[in-house]
């Protein structure tokens, strides 16, 4: 039987070596890391598994990970010229995405924190361009997949925001162009169910990536079987979400074919290899068909083999395995005795106010073993030497019934221990969260302080990281800890507002770093405002400019090391502006 299936596979082999196929390129975006407005956690997982997955469809991918206003471009000038040529464009994008004015703009990793639509006009990626980009390039089939559709990140203030609150508008698909949102006009798409759904993808994706996996299914089949999977999931949780489909296109785009076949060669020439005939009296159509068949493994394609092939080389294990789909299903097998069962809703009710008896902040006391609820547990089985895997079992809580208290300083270990894993899964808000607790338990714990310290530097928060640095050369006093939160401290970028840099170009006094005026540009009857940050931290800042009063109405953001231009209808003569204030975000 081993060498049979070794001739089936050489011959399959064969079969697939063919002239080059069309080509088809794809651009996949997906951004976590914010640097001003509010991050994500799952989005850059989204944008690595579709690059995966259309690799092996035979696209080639171009992955950008947190790009930078630059850095997307460059990707983007790239993806344009690759697609001369190419019979197929793909676009994927996650991340955050804005309505402004009835235009749906994509959200570089730089974008200001800003109350000017103006701006997030002009550094966003404005979708109608792309779309439009893609179709001028000549592919036959341009696809855009974008799943934006997020809570508004941008500010609000009194009553007013940037943009839509909620989703992206309406899409108008140039010709030959199929666009997909992963929720409806003004809809929120769900990153997750709830807080204890550990997928690693957001709600729309982890249900793409399987559609597009499937041989013989176009595009607009499987985006349509998606939909209503998600609608399904997102309706258990009270939610709405339905994914948009903007179809302009002209045909049917199938990622993996059914059944591919090699194609004949011209008229009048001979083939290069002539193949031995098919092994056991099948046939290479056959073979092609149950290939096919094996990467579905239901029972349509089952039946639809043997239907074609009554008597193929195949035919009993077809029937072997329809048999076993038929066969009702086995009794669900109950846990080894060596795993302990998860504790009820009154269970987990209990476990949770005895943890928070301790300190460990688990949450409301509500039955669900929650992040929050899961970090205590982490912590407790830490201190008490149980298996640390944050599960909410009878052991744990026996053991914190029974057992004795552990101590504090033990707590806030355990606490600390998990900072490293949430740090590289880019969840900073969480490690700060879980650090910040673990201070309050054991503030004599200097180690805490700066890794405190460190993390909140990390996401940009110098003055919460000198605060965390101070406290630990405050405890450690006289002891290694305290030199080297002073060396971490002297390390923090000095924020000073600079008011002297009036002058274009002017730079912040020796020793000091802040933001100043660098000059004025004009375009389209507005005049754009040049400012320079030159502290290593994203600033806050307000600005008067003579001639442009909306200006001084609200704080400016720039980000760390760069520069921003603020576009504003100026009246008279435009003038230097100065800087008034700036902190650090």
């Amino acid at each position: 039987m081993s060498r049979a299936f070794a001739c089936l596979l050489l011959l399959l082999a064969a079969l697939a070596v063919g002239p080059a196929e069309a080509r088809r390129v794809a651009l996949v975006v997906g951004i976590d890391n914010y640097q001003q407005v509010e991050k994500l956690s799952r989005a850059r997982n989204d944008a690595t598994a579709v690059a995966a997955r259309l690799t092996i469809a035979g696209f080639e991918v171009i992955l950008r990970t947190d790009p930078d206003r630059r850095a997307l471009s460059v990707a983007l000038s790239e993806f344009e010229e690759r697609l001369r040529g190419a019979e197929v464009g793909m676009f994927f994008f996650a991340g955050h995405g804005v309505e402004i004015r009835g235009t749906n703009v994509l959200l570089p990793a730089d974008i200001p924190s800003t109350l000017s639509e103006t701006i997030i006009l002009r550094e966003g990626l404005l979708l109608t361009d792309l779309a439009q980009a893609m179709s001028d390039s000549g592919v036959r089939y341009s696809a855009l997949i974008i799943d934006a559709c997020r809570d508004n990140p941008l500010p609000r203030q009194a009553g007013r925001s940037t943009g839509r609150t909620r989703g992206l508008g309406r899409a108008d698909a140039p010709r030959g162009t199929y666009v997909v949102y992963s929720a409806g006009i003004g809809e929120a798409a769900l990153d997750r169910l709830s807080d204890a759904d550990t997928s690693p993808n957001s709600v729309f994706t982890r249900h793409l990536l399987p559609a597009l996996a499937e041989p013989g299914v176009s595009l607009d089949a499987a985006v349509k079987q998606v939909r209503e999977r998600v609608r399904t999931d997102a309706a258990m949780v009270r939610h709405a979400q339905n994914p948009a489909i903007y179809d302009q296109a002209t045909g049917e785009l199938f990622l993996i074919p059914s059944a591919p076949r090699p194609e004949a060669p011209p008229a009048g020439t001979a083939p290069s290899v002539a193949l031995p005939p098919p092994p056991g009296g099948a046939d290479a159509t056959e073979l092609l068909f149950w290939q096919s068949v094996q990467l579905q493994g239901q029972a349509p394609e089952l039946e639809a083999y043997l239907a074609r092939w009554p008597d193929g080389i195949f035919a009993p294990i077809a029937r072997a395995r329809l048999a076993a789909l038929a066969a009702p299903a086995p009794p669900p097998r109950s846990l080894p005795a060596s795993a302990p069962a998860p504790l009820g809703r009154d269970g987990v009710q209990q476990l949770q106010r005895g943890l928070a008896g301790l300190g460990l902040d688990p949450g409301p006391a509500d039955g669900t073993a929650g992040p929050r609820t899961t970090a205590a547990i982490r912590a407790f089985q830490a201190a008490t030497g149980l298996p640390v895997d944050g599960e909410a079992t009878e052991p744990v809580l026996q053991r914190l019934r029974d057992g004795p208290a552990p101590g504090s300083g033990e707590l806030a270990r355990g606490l600390a221990a998990q900072v490293p894993s949430l740090l590289e899964v880019r969840n900073a808000a969480e490690a700060v969260r879980v650090l910040e607790l673990g201070t309050r338990l054991a503030p004599q714990e200097t180690p805490l302080w700066l890794m405190l310290g460190d993390a909140q530097r990390d996401r940009g928060a110098n003055d919460a990281a000198r605060r965390a640095f101070s406290q630990a050369q405050r405890a450690g006093a006289g002891t290694p800890v305290a030199e080297e939160a002073q060396r971490r401290l002297a390390a923090l970028p000095a924020v000073t507002p600079v008011a002297a840099g009036t002058q274009p170009g002017a730079p912040a006094p020796p020793g000091r770093c802040g933001v100043s005026f660098a000059g004025v540009r004009s375009q389209d009857g507005l005049t754009g405002f040049a400012f320079r940050n030159s502290c290593a931290t994203p600033m806050a800042f307000r600005a008067e400019c003579p001639g442009a009063p909306a200006l001084a109405r609200g704080d400016l953001t720039v980000g760390a090391n760069s520069g921003t231009v603020v576009w504003a209808p100026a009246r008279g003569a435009v003038q230097a502006c100065r800087v008034t204030s700036s902190r650090a975000r």
